[in-house]
């Protein structure tokens, strides 16, 4: 009876563990665009909202798959994933130089005169369908405009635009807009 008992125990976890599925997203809303570190985050990707959802284990500590990281004057990343049944989607901003509010441009060379740039502002990847965009074609504008940078509460608000490519085959782009993050980072 005992080894029966012990066998149920090792078993039942398991079964539970059967239906361990992800749900599928719901559809999303653009969050307000605030400046009070409530840790939001979206964009509209070729016309359809984007949000970070679902869980992976190295954003436990964070808001649902969200993700970012501050070095003053300095180094600015933003990570956030999209998470379901049927999408593994993620996006990533960065900025190279952040050292006050205004408007970063991506790759704007500060030799011919930009007084702020950005090192691979935008960067989406889809796994669903494998193709990674992070390249942005010549003539376009992809911009993030950081509306509040408060050091001493740790809040970093914004938006942001563009179009980015495939690397491989920079006729095929994604357009992002409406982009806004209102982070209280660590």
């Amino acid at each position: 009876m005992k080894i029966c008992r012990f066998a149920l125990l090792l078993v039942l976890p398991l079964l539970g563990m059967r239906k361990c599925e992800r749900e599928v997203a719901p559809t999303f809303t653009l969050p307000p665009a605030t400046q009070t570190g409530a840790n939001t985050f979206g964009f509209v990707l070729d016309g359809r909202v984007w949000r970070n959802y679902g869980w992976l284990p190295y954003t436990a500590a964070e808001s649902d798959n969200l993700s970012s990281s501050y070095v003053p004057h300095g180094r600015f990343t933003l990570n956030a994933g999209l998470i379901d049944r049927n999408r593994y989607e993620r996006f990533y901003l960065f900025l190279d130089s952040l050292v006050n509010t205004g408007t970063y441009r991506a790759n704007a060379n500060v030799a011919s005169g930009a007084t702020r740039r950005a090192e691979r502002i935008l960067i989406f990847s889809g796994e669903s369908d494998k193709l990674y965009y992070g390249y942005s074609p010549n003539g376009t504008k992809t911009n993030v405009t950081i509306t509040k940078l408060d050091t001493v509460k740790h809040i970093i608000a914004g938006t942001f635009e563009g179009a980015v490519a495939q690397r491989v085959d920079s006729t095929k782009q994604v357009r992002i807009t409406d982009g806004r993050f209102d982070i209280k980072y660590q």
